[in-house]
């Protein structure tokens, strides 16, 4: 059952009295109980799709195309820095509970009964105390826990994440993407989670979609997309990630620079960094080559695997 569906997503920002498009034809679905990972270099419109599929477009960027279909219960968002979703003015248990009144209507009593219980349910430990707690009083962790509680407390079917992890360190992480995983599986939550780290999306996600320039240019299940990725960007992005586990070696970093909006054209954007470019790549706008049932790859040469294996 698909929860939520985003076709042709275009939003374009004003710069100097010009209008740039940075998100550009954005295409994709979550279902219920499924985690699609958004994975890519940042500035590459990961962060601004979610925003864009929220309506929470900062001031300037303008959603110009598009159709975002969404079920009966709609979205939630838990944001990279928790303090953007948290009043630091209110203590914890008064924002909480008024956001479950609201939803769920109820007295103030059974309001803050059931924030406890959110708060639990997202393993914030001795929950009636942190319900008193200002936000700076809590660690970076608990805030983080009660920034998804507050999105849990609207009961929403798909809940976007934007890179709700890059702000911990690796024990704290693995316990939020943990907490998600457990949301996902009992509530029956759809869950698009953003991030820059191949290895999260890796942990986390049942269908990848790798952004660049403002486009999506592979998507597909995780296993096909990470272990036998199709363009040479995805191949590119997934091997300058460190090995942990294997002989020590170089840094493989992606050479050059991703374009800078102004400078998109409606031909490869990945072109200028690419080591596989020939002629074909410059004659042609890269169309979506369906690889299988599944799995799609704007790249000339995705049909062509083994020449540039």
């Amino acid at each position: 059952m698909t929860l939520l569906a985003v076709d042709e997503l275009r939003v374009t920002v004003r710069r100097r009295g010009t209008e740039l498009t940075v998100l550009d034809g954005v295409s994709f679905a979550v279902g219920a109980g499924q985690c699609l990972g958004i994975v890519g270099e940042s500035g590459c419109g990961k962060s601004l799709t979610l925003r864009a599929t929220m309506g929470l477009l900062p001031p300037g960027a303008t959603r110009t195309g598009g159709d975002i279909r969404v079920g009966r219960d709609g979205l939630a968002m838990v944001f990279q820095d928790s303090h953007a979703s948290l009043d630091p003015t209110m203590r914890v248990g008064s924002f909480l509970a008024d956001v479950v009144r609201r939803r769920r209507g109820g007295t103030r009593a059974a309001a803050r009964r059931q924030a406890a219980e959110l708060l639990a349910a997202v393993g914030v430990p001795d929950p009636e105390l942190r319900l008193r707690a200002y936000p700076h009083e809590l660690s970076g962790g608990t805030r983080q826990r009660v920034a998804i509680a507050l999105a849990l407390a609207t009961d929403p079917r798909v809940l976007l994440c934007d890179e709700p992890t890059t702000a911990l360190d690796v024990t704290l992480q693995a316990e939020i993407l943990r907490l998600l995983d457990t949301a996902r599986a009992e509530r029956g939550l759809g869950v698009v989670l953003v991030s820059h780290d191949v290895a999260v999306i890796r942990q986390v996600a049942d269908v990848v979609a790798v952004m660049y320039a403002g486009q999506i240019i592979e998507a597909g299940p995780a296993a096909e997309v990470l272990d036998r990725p199709r363009h040479p960007y995805t191949r590119a992005l997934i091997s300058a990630v460190p090995a942990l586990d294997g002989p020590v070696g170089p840094f493989r970093p992606i050479p050059g620079t991703p374009p800078d909006p102004a400078a998109y054209t409606p031909a490869c954007r990945f072109l200028p960094r690419c080591g596989h470019d020939d002629a074909a790549c410059r004659g042609q706008v890269p169309g979506v080559h369906a690889l299988d049932l599944l799995h799609r790859s704007s790249c000339v040469h995705s049909i062509r695997p083994k020449e540039h294996a």
